[in-house]
């Protein structure tokens, strides 16, 4: 999954549910690491230039996460050799 998916109305896959839905694949180094959703009462609300612009964002955001975890991750092990 490289590209957001777009449920346009979302009775379609919960019944009694409404609105639309866009999923975001978080992606580093080719790795998906998580996914972004947003979510909107009205149904069709998100378009493939809305899917765009997410992406767009979604890729700053997964590298953000992914250096907050390798710092994270060098911390630990920092710790790990002081003991």
């Amino acid at each position: 999954l490289e590209q957001p998916a777009i449920v346009a109305d979302l009775s379609n896959l919960v019944p009694g549910a409404c609105g639309s839905l866009m999923a975001i694949p978080l992606i580093v180094r080719g790795q998906l690491i998580g996914v972004l959703s947003v979510r909107h009462v009205q149904n069709g609300f998100y378009s493939q230039q809305d899917g765009d612009l997410c992406m767009a964002f979604a890729g700053q955001v997964a590298g953000m996460i992914d250096a907050a975890r390798l710092r994270t991750c060098s911390r630990i092990r920092d710790r790990c050799r002081h003991r």
